[in-house]
């Protein structure tokens, strides 16, 4: 207790030093033009009186139009804004952290690393709220004339989401939070949050849909009338889940805590060390499982720099994919809803599993950009290998990573099987799921093949991106969201339109699916081998 009094103790030191630097300036401009000596706190004061004279007459307006629609849009925007705020001022103030002027000072004390920049982080995030109440007493006020007493409660909650936004931005854009890691901790943490939320989501989105007839909804004006009807149903539902997701965010940041308390305090576990030799176990049992050198090199260089990546080493084992997938797939169990529903929204859920996380991987991990092998191309070329293989190592790896989702999404299909869908049906949507995967990975590998490339003149000069290229990348993501946007009509048609898919319907969609992805894949796979020369 009396270590946490002198952390206390400092952080006040820290604010109210950095406080009176602020309001020097300004107080000795006073006190040299009309002789008031004025101290820090008076000047805080008439600073907070001239600054919010404007919000309060804003507020007392507001007020008067508390039951309209002018009021909601002002509410719903206020609360887009100051929940973008923290993040937004976080990115700005990484930019100050690695030259505070009190690391140094920190660093000599007796302090350790964590200790220092939690210190820190605790002082940016009170500074945070001294020179941003301004834009934030707006929303905080708003809760309370909407929701009266008990907007008291949503503006507590409110602060602290605010505030961990903020240090949640803060630890990740700034190098001293690399200090520690909690692979173990905030994997689990995660994995809760994500299952709570996408069941939430789904609930409040899917759930306000009212399915109608195909005829029905082809009459004049019909659609605008669904999409009105929706909007209200989907204000009113998310109004009435606020407390309930609040409580539930609040109680998922308490159990992270008990969690951290107990792997990190209770059994003083070294996580990093526990998911590093598990990821080692993991990567010997591909060694044997696939004899592919490239492969198991490419394995052993993730292996080496995962500790120094912002990627979780778990989520290369274990996708925070396959719980999204589960969850939706229960909430349509729970619902009763047909196994022909649940088939075709499993393909949208699935394909955007697929491509975010393979797309996510080759974002956080160097290894998989083909540019990463540097002068690697020009020595790989004099020997008997080729280019070829390298590329077709990182697919095989990708496919590797990826293999726990498409496991989880057949282990659900063999569960409708259960409760009679069509084993044709069945065996055409395994084969569509295996295209999915390939044409996502081919899709995400796609742009690094026109990433820098080296050549004899220079081969330790990494050529820069030009604009040419700046606009290939972004043609490159035209098929991926085709047939994001593919997918997402089948998906919103099951849940909105009420109707009976026969047998040879579903066989002619699926085998459509598999047309359409095998058509994709062979002119991709002939521009590849044009790219692929350039190395």
């Amino acid at each position: 207790m009396e270590e946490y009094k002198k952390y206390f103790n400092l952080i006040c030191y820290m604010i109210k030093n950095n406080f009176n630097q602020e309001f020097y300036s300004i107080s000795q401009e006073i006190k040299r033009k009309l002789n008031i000596n004025f101290s820090t706190i008076p000047l805080f004061v008439i600073f907070l009186i001239y600054q919010y004279s404007f919000v309060l007459l804003l507020l007392l307006a507001l007020y008067q139009v508390r039951n309209s629609m002018i009021f909601n849009i002002i509410f719903g925007i206020s609360m887009i804004c100051n929940m973008i705020l923290p993040g937004t001022i976080a990115r700005t103030s990484t930019m100050s952290i690695s030259k505070h002027p009190w690391i140094e000072c920190l660093q000599m004390s007796n302090l350790n690393k964590e200790v220092t920049t939690k210190i820190i982080f605790w002082v940016e995030l009170v500074n945070f709220w001294i020179h941003n109440i301004f834009m934030e007493i707006i929303s905080l006020s708003l809760l309370i004339i909407k929701f009266k007493f008990l907007g008291i409660l949503y503006c507590v909650l409110w602060i602290i989401l605010v505030s961990l936004i903020f240090l949640r931005t803060l630890s990740k854009n700034s190098h001293l939070s690399n200090q520690t890691i909690f692979p173990i901790t905030s994997y689990l943490f995660n994995i809760i949050f994500s299952i709570i939320l996408t069941y939430k989501l789904f609930e409040i989105f899917i759930g306000s849909l009212n399915q109608t007839s195909f005829s029905q909804l082809l009459k004049p004006n019909q659609i605008d009338h669904y999409i009105i009807i929706y909007i209200k149903k989907l204000i009113s539902v998310f109004t009435n889940q606020v407390l309930t997701i609040s409580v539930i965010i609040m109680a998922l940041l308490v159990l992270k805590n008990l969690i951290y308390i107990f792997l990190k305090k209770v059994y003083k576990i070294n996580e990093m060390k526990i998911v590093v030799k598990l990821f080692n176990k993991y990567s010997d049992y591909i060694k044997e499982l696939i004899k592919n050198f490239w492969v198991y090199r490419d394995l052993r260089q993730i292996f080496n720099i995962i500790t120094k990546v912002d990627v979780n080493p778990l989520l290369l084992i274990f996708p925070s994919g396959i719980f999204f997938i589960i969850t939706s797939c229960l909430y349509y169990f729970i619902r009763m809803e047909s196994h022909i529903k649940i088939l075709i929204s499993l393909v949208f859920i699935s394909w955007v599993t697929l491509y975010q996380y393979n797309s996510f991987l080759i974002q956080k991990i160097p290894i998989f950009n083909i540019s990463s092998e540097l002068r690697n191309c020009e020595l790989i070329k004099m020997s008997k290998h080729s280019i070829e293989e390298l590329i077709c190592a990182k697919k095989i790896l990708l496919c590797l990573f990826s293999l726990p989702i498409l496991l989880c999404v057949w282990s659900i299909k063999l569960l409708l099987l259960s409760v009679g869908i069509n084993p044709i049906i069945l065996a055409l949507s395994v084969i569509s799921d295996m295209l999915m995967c390939y044409v996502s990975i081919t899709l995400v590998l796609k742009w690094t093949y026109i990433m820098p490339n080296f050549t004899w003149k220079n081969i330790f000069m990494i050529k820069q991106d030009n604009y040419d290229q700046q606009i290939l990348q972004h043609f490159l993501l035209i098929p991926g969201r085709l047939i994001t946007l593919f997918f997402s009509i089948s998906f919103i048609f099951v849940n909105i339109v009420k109707i009976d898919f026969s047998i040879p319907s579903l066989i002619l969609y699926f085998i459509l699916n598999i047309i359409t992805l095998s058509a994709l894949l062979f002119i991709m796979k002939r521009r590849v081998r044009d790219e692929v020369k350039r190395y």
